[in-house]
């Protein structure tokens, strides 16, 4: 039993991308919005990067800006689709394969907005814009339940799996990350019983959102073995650093050492 293991940061951190290489993870997962809105030199410098240090970018966070709306009365599809189309483009050129739909301002529903008719924004940006424009740059999406203090629309897994059986296409899934799931009181089973549906993953511990650390008192064994029972090919540490390179290492072992007891 085995899973990819990765870390997030930035495009723009290429000493922090080159790090990472040489300690020994899987792929880095960037920022989505990050990566688009780079000038082309930077873009370049980051590709330039992965090809020298011959590491992997297979995921990416951060999908749509919070000023970019995608529920409410004043949803702009052209700028919609102007955005994924150079990002996805550019997504294609570095490697990604999963970009993370977490968004929670661009999703999140205006008070007074009808919910059912937000939703129904959701699939359409998903089936009619996201979707088919990844598709076509090999791109897949997870979707990502996030705690109800950051979006009032799809909080949980099974929510989250929901929508993309809505979407209907392929390359759209479910995501989960062990600290919403953990505040949204999502148990860990909810990734093995959607195996087939969960695009991607994130792990930090499940209270702090710290990355792993050895003395922190949590079994990650646990969560991973949901991960590999659902399917998902990748996880990635999104959490607080206190010092890097020291956490990035220790994290990884920490993961690596659940993985062999599972």
């Amino acid at each position: 039993m085995s899973v990819k293991l990765g870390m997030c940061t930035s495009a723009k951190d290429l000493e922090r991308i080159k790090k990472l290489a040489e300690i020994g993870y899987d792929y880095v997962e960037i920022n989505f919005t990050g990566m688009t809105e780079m000038p082309e030199d930077e873009f370049e410098a980051f590709l330039k990067v992965l090809e020298e240090t011959n590491f992997k970018c297979e995921a990416a966070n951060c999908f749509i800006p919070g000023e970019i709306k995608l529920t409410g009365e004043n949803v702009d599809y052209d700028k919609v689709r102007e955005f994924v189309s150079k990002g996805m483009a550019r997504a294609e050129r570095a490697g990604i394969k999963s970009v993370v739909f977490g968004s929670g301002g661009a999703r999140r529903v205006p008070e007074g907005f009808p919910m059912d008719k937000a939703y129904e924004q959701l699939v359409k940006f998903l089936k009619e814009y996201a979707g088919p424009i990844a598709a076509r740059h090999g791109v897949a999406i997870a979707i990502e339940p996030l705690r109800s203090q950051e979006t009032n629309i799809i909080n949980k897994v099974s929510e989250g799996v929901e929508l993309a059986r809505k979407v209907g296409l392929p390359n759209v899934k479910g995501l989960g990350d062990i600290y919403h799931m953990a505040t949204e009181y999502d148990s860990d089973d909810e990734l093995a019983k959607f195996r087939g549906e969960i695009q991607h993953t994130h792990i930090s511990h499940p209270l702090t959102r710290y990355a792993p650390k050895k003395d922190d008192g949590y079994d990650y064994s646990v969560f991973l073995k949901a991960v590999i029972d659902s399917g998902c090919e990748r996880c990635s540490v999104e959490g607080r650093l206190d010092n890097f390179p020291e956490d990035a290492v220790e994290a990884l072992e920490v993961l690596k050492n659940a993985v062999k007891n599972i």
